[in-house]
């Protein structure tokens, strides 16, 4: 995610396949989600290139991709606050925008512009960013907006691993 003196911030997502000797787990983790490893060079060096002045490329969260994230009548990524690996991901601003009510009780979106791997250089999609709160009380963050159409222009599956 890119921070910026904009009202947009950018997201990178890498896509890699669950190794088969892990039997559903994330690399030896239990949970579906984990901290991310520190972006590779060339990824934030491509970040960076790409960037506003004063702006920074943040590696929020890996996450193995699961039913919930695919389904069409969703179309949303959810990203688990508790998984998420820089607690600093997002200004001051942009945190009283997401938690900023709407009239009909949602939270506020904010507009990210996400570049997908392998494909980096060829596009960038803008989706929303938005603060989720669950039925069961739990929150999180999600990413909307053409989230399916990435996901299937992809052709990510249950079980691929992304990053952002």
């Amino acid at each position: 995610m890119k921070h910026s003196s904009s009202s947009s911030s950018s997201s990178t997502l890498s896509r890699r396949k669950r190794p088969n000797n892990m039997n559903g787990t994330n690399f030896g983790c239990s949970s579906e989600e984990s901290p991310p490893p520190d972006m590779s060079r060339w990824m934030s060096d491509f970040v960076k290139r790409r960037l506003m002045p004063g702006s920074q490329e943040v590696f929020i969260i890996q996450k193995m991709l699961m039913q919930r994230d695919l389904q069409s009548g969703q179309n949303r990524l959810s990203i688990s606050l508790r998984s998420i690996k820089s607690n600093n991901f997002l200004r001051d601003d942009e945190i009283t925008t997401l938690t900023r009510h709407l009239d009909d009780g949602h939270y506020q979106g904010m507009p990210v512009s996400c570049y997908f791997h392998p494909y980096l250089a060829e596009e960038d999609t803008n989706m929303v960013l938005r603060k989720w709160e669950y039925c069961n009380g739990s929150t999180s963050y999600v990413l909307t907006k053409n989230w399916c159409k990435v996901a299937s222009r992809k052709g990510f599956n249950v079980g691929d691993f992304v990053g952002v």
